[in-house]
């Protein structure tokens, strides 16, 4: 935990994987500008501490008592000389746009290139662990997917029509006490394709080395799409994405 006489900025942005990937750009930009950064994130998430290793960045578990949490429920932006609240979790509202495109000019920024703010230390361990639980090998060929959506307990399947003759590997989120979605680096660099709703695992593809057969499932909870098109990640992803609405 930061010293309390640093310059602290306290970020409200405790779940959805994908968004604090996202979000590395702006971290980056507030550490360069000397600020210390406390990040609560739900408490199925205490692991990821462990894998973005950062000087400048505090990774907590939302039911710690941090410093400065007596802000943290505000819904509004704080900017004091030596302390600044990042609401990021609620910028749609504050800005009223849609939630990804509120993240960014919540601070004045840009998202451009936020893939190369975006690092991680890969646990090769888990990474073997987790394939040889898939039952993969070395130089075979396989398929990823991932058919669910969600921050626990809150995990949504979604319905897909895949035609293969490859061994497939799925995400399962039975694994999730087991494995995080970061250890399936290998399965993600070594899929002939991949298929995945437009979760964290887009982000992860968008920063490694990957097929060029990229496949993302929109969002669908109860059978029902969240959004009406691809519009609202237009901006996100660099790569050359194939999408499927239905």
């Amino acid at each position: 935990i930061p010293n309390i006489m640093d310059k602290i900025c306290l970020i409200k942005q405790p779940a959805g994987l994908g968004d604090i990937f996202f979000l590395q750009k702006a971290a980056s930009h507030l550490i360069e500008n000397g600020y210390q950064i406390i990040w609560p994130v739900a408490d199925h998430y205490s692991w990821l501490g462990n894998y973005i290793k950062r000087k400048g960045i505090s990774f907590v578990k939302e039911s710690d008592d941090f410093p400065y949490k007596e802000y943290y429920h505000h819904e509004s932006l704080i900017i004091t000389e030596n302390f600044i609240f990042l609401p990021f979790e609620c910028a749609d509202r504050i800005l009223q746009t849609l939630p990804m495109k509120a993240k960014y000019p919540l601070v004045y920024m840009s998202s451009e290139n936020w893939q190369d703010h975006f690092h991680f230390k890969r646990n090769k361990k888990r990474e073997q662990k987790l394939k040889k639980h898939l039952g993969l090998k070395d130089g075979e060929d396989f398929i990823f997917v991932n058919d669910m959506l969600g921050s626990p307990p809150d995990i949504y399947h979604r319905p897909m029509d895949i035609h293969t003759e490859l061994k497939i590997a799925r995400n399962d989120m039975k694994l999730f006490d087991d494995f995080h979605p970061l250890d399936y680096c290998w399965i993600l660099e070594n899929a002939k394709e991949i298929h995945t709703v437009e979760t964290c695992f887009c982000y992860l593809a968008e920063k490694l080395v990957t097929t060029d057969k990229l496949f993302m499932y929109s969002r669908m909870v109860n059978d029902r799409p969240q959004n009406k098109d691809f519009s609202y990640i237009d901006f996100v992803y660099k790569k050359n994405w194939k999408t499927i609405a239905e």
